[in-house]
């Protein structure tokens, strides 16, 4: 399962949201190809943000879905529909204060459920602990094959080859945050999921 994390496309704000009412003036806005008909955006915050993700065809619109669920909770909008190959836009701000101090991470996962042709559910794989301080173990590996993990900006910030079902992971030189795995076994099973240092 492919994810699009924070890659940014930074544009200008060309028209108030049709979702929510807000102040719009620090819009941040994303952008991402779709590579499913259906994907999950998943918006994270911070405790004093109150943020709402609105997803576009364009940057002049029309809106196809908008969700924003209060201060510090994290929210994910199910787009449906998506055409393979187009590329649509995401609109992110702040419903009660924006300022420039307030911080969100967000994330474009392939499915809804989680689980992408060829891929297991997160459920299968055990992390503990999470969060953590930077190292974690990491069990239920089906197989032989490579862990990659990347950052909020989509840098991948490790990658290691997987032999056995179970591996421990450092990344305590990396700075607290949330950090997203993608384990492809040999056979192309593909999982995906979050770890969290703290």
């Amino acid at each position: 399962m492919q994810s699009y994390c924070r890659h940014s496309c930074r544009l200008h704000l060309l028209y108030p949201c049709q979702c929510v009412l807000g102040n719009n003036t620090l819009d941040v806005w994303y952008k991402f190809v779709a590579t499913a008909a259906i994907q999950k955006i998943e918006l994270i915050c911070s405790s004093n943000f109150y943020g709402v993700e609105e997803l576009m065809a364009s940057c002049t619109g029309p809106s196809l879905g908008c969700i924003g669920s209060g201060p510090g909770l994290d929210d994910t909008l199910n787009a449906t529909g998506l055409t393979i190959g187009n590329t649509y836009y995401i609109r992110v701000y702040d419903y009660w204060n924006p300022s420039p101090t307030q911080t969100f991470s967000i994330c474009v996962f392939n499915t809804v459920t989680g689980i992408a042709d060829n891929a297991t559910p997160e459920a299968a794989i055990v992390i503990s602990p999470n969060p953590s301080s930077g190292q974690f173990s990491i069990e239920g590996i089906d197989g032989t094959g490579e862990i990659e993990i990347y950052n909020t900006l989509g840098e991948k910030v490790y990658a290691e080859l997987v032999s056995a079902s179970s591996i421990t992971v450092d990344i305590s030189l990396q700075p607290a945050g949330i950090y997203f795995y993608k384990i492809i076994s040999d056979d192309n099973k593909v999982t995906t999921g979050k770890l969290i240092i703290q």
